[in-house]
């Protein structure tokens, strides 16, 4: 597949890499085998990442994939211990489109016992299903996001428990009250202490052609979702 350049701030390091539209990919066991997703763009299938039981905080250290912003069916993590932040992995993952649902659910989050924050930044979509996020007893910043606006199809439908106590979490919005308020207005909705919640306020059309089975189609669709989640 083709390559294209991409220059925005905070993303000099991605120039002139291969992007790619994957298939569904599961990683397990050992932390090694992330290398799976190097270079993957759109993933058209499922990602699992889970039962990494050797898995230690400073395996991730450095180990981030900017390149991929959408999934075309389900996101789950499973007992990938040593990962304290899915954000960081996966800094501009913007889309989940829940074509094909793990048990109802889009984005699954469970027993991941070293989980401090999702931090998904970017993340604005999740078009079919709902969320699942149980039993990640390190786990904080869960109150702080508004899952009814990221997976509007999936909401009353979510569930999110036994997760770590929220008192027990500095649950820290960036300051000067720059991140949106709750529905209730009750507290601010932000990802960590860094990023606030985005609100999606228009929907976003692709002006891609070529057919959706094309290659010129593909390397369209990459550059315009990479663009997005980076601007």
């Amino acid at each position: 597949m083709k390559s294209f350049k991409i220059i925005s701030e905070g993303t000099a390091a991605l120039m002139d890499e291969p992007r790619q539209v994957c298939k569904s990919v599961d990683i397990r066991n050992k932390v090694e085998n992330f290398k799976k997703l190097e270079n993957c763009t759109v993933i058209e299938g499922y990602l699992q990442i889970l039962l990494i039981d050797n898995g230690q905080a400073q395996d991730y250290d450095g180990l981030s994939f900017p390149e991929l912003v959408e999934i075309t069916d389900y996101f789950l993590l499973y007992r990938a211990f040593g990962l304290n932040s899915v954000g960081k992995l996966f800094p501009n993952l913007s889309v989940i489109r829940g074509n094909e649902l793990f048990h109802n659910y889009a984005f699954v989050i469970f027993e991941m016992y070293h989980l401090q924050e999702i931090g998904l930044s970017k993340l604005t979509d999740i078009l079919r299903g709902s969320v699942r996020i149980e039993k990640n007893p390190g786990l904080c910043y869960v109150e702080t996001i508004d899952w009814d606006l990221i997976a509007k199809e999936g909401k009353g439908g979510h569930f999110i428990k036994a997760n770590k106590k929220a008192a027990e979490c500095p649950n820290t919005c960036p300051e000067n009250d720059q991140c949106p308020e709750s529905q209730d207005k009750s507290h601010r909705l932000c990802w960590n202490s860094q990023h606030c919640q985005k609100v999606k306020t228009a929907k976003w059309l692709s002006h891609c052609s070529g057919g959706n089975k094309s290659e010129e189609f593909h390397v369209c669709r990459v550059k315009e979702l990479f663009l997005k989640a980076t601007s």
